[in-house]
């Protein structure tokens, strides 16, 4: 994701997404390896490119929606500008 080719980000957050769909392990694994702020960061730099925005919340909110890791990636959404970056 930290990658400045704009292909290879577009693809990291498509994989990323499709790994993280209906897997509750994978999106435990995201939470735990800074994954919240790497998508954060991503959404950031991604501007208005859908293409790498919408896979990357799709992550973001899948692994803040359900499961043991809620508490975890809500509060790194609250304390990385995540909340401030949605609400605008």
């Amino acid at each position: 994701m930290a990658s400045e080719d704009i292909n290879m980000v577009t693809c990291a957050a498509g994989i990323l997404s499709n790994l993280t769909c209906n897997n509750h392990y994978n999106k435990v694994v995201v939470c735990q390896v800074g994954g919240i702020e790497a998508l954060v960061r991503t959404i950031l730099q991604a501007g208005n490119r859908d293409e790498i925005t919408e896979p990357s919340v799709n992550v973001g909110s899948g692994c803040s929606w359900r499961g043991s890791m809620v508490r975890t990636s809500v509060f790194r959404w609250w304390t990385f500008p995540g909340l401030r970056l949605i609400h605008g």
